[in-house]
């Protein structure tokens, strides 16, 4: 059935792993695509939340100083010129207004 697959070798069914699934009757569990995740016996992988990365069966959110686009597999670090993230979880960086700088406190 769906969330399962048919193991050839013991002629059981068996569950889908996590970061994989099935639609049902098949011999095989299909992975998750990049950038996101599902839980055990899942019949789709959905893509984490903007400002967080897929880690196992949750998605954790980006530390300060980096930013999670939506599908993202890992936080990136604002190092662009004028820009930061002064919190957790952030979907994009923040650009500093006109003649300030951002600071690391």
């Amino acid at each position: 059935g769906p969330g399962f697959y048919a193991d050839q070798t013991s002629h059981t069914c068996k569950e889908c792993e996590i970061d994989s699934y099935s639609v049902g009757g098949v011999n095989e569990c299909t992975f998750c695509p990049s950038g996101t995740n599902n839980e055990v016996a899942s019949t789709s992988c959905s893509p984490c939340p903007p400002g967080t990365i897929p880690t196992g069966t949750s998605c954790d959110q980006c530390e300060k100083g980096k930013y999670g686009e939506f599908g993202a597999t890992s936080c990136t670090l604002c190092d662009s010129d004028g820009q930061y993230a002064d919190e957790l979880g952030l979907a994009a960086c923040k650009t500093a207004p006109a003649g300030k700088k951002p600071t690391s406190d």
